[in-house]
């Protein structure tokens, strides 16, 4: 299975963009698309950045492991029950150096995905 996934911040929203390959030939691909606040009003009850990208990383984790439990479910529906060997992810949209890390701790090994 071959994931993608995007994110595109827009005004005080993000867009993140999902998509996963079904069959074996990688033709065939399941996808959705969720909208997340930026919490900008964070900002004004005196949270720093930090805190508010702290917040944001967590919901797109939460946001993308929905999908991946989706994504398998759907992969082993339309193969009869066969559940994919191996999972690629392709990963963009993450933002800056801190929200990478930000990122890294909660989807990268040891994280909440993992």
């Amino acid at each position: 299975m071959v994931v993608g996934v995007d994110v595109h911040n827009m005004g005080h929203r993000s867009i993140i963009g999902m998509s996963a390959s079904y069959n074996k030939s990688l033709t065939q691909y399941y996808s959705k698309v969720a909208y997340q606040s930026l919490h900008r009003e964070m900002l004004d009850q005196g949270k720093s950045k930090d805190e508010q990208e702290e917040v944001q990383a967590n919901e797109r984790t939460e946001i993308f492991g929905k999908f991946m439990l989706e994504a398998i479910a759907n992969f082993t529906n339309r193969n009869k029950g066969t559940r994919p060997e191996q999972i690629i992810i392709y990963r963009d949209g993450i933002g800056g150096p801190t929200m990478t890390q930000k990122v890294l701790k909660s989807e990268g090994p040891g994280g909440a995905l993992t």
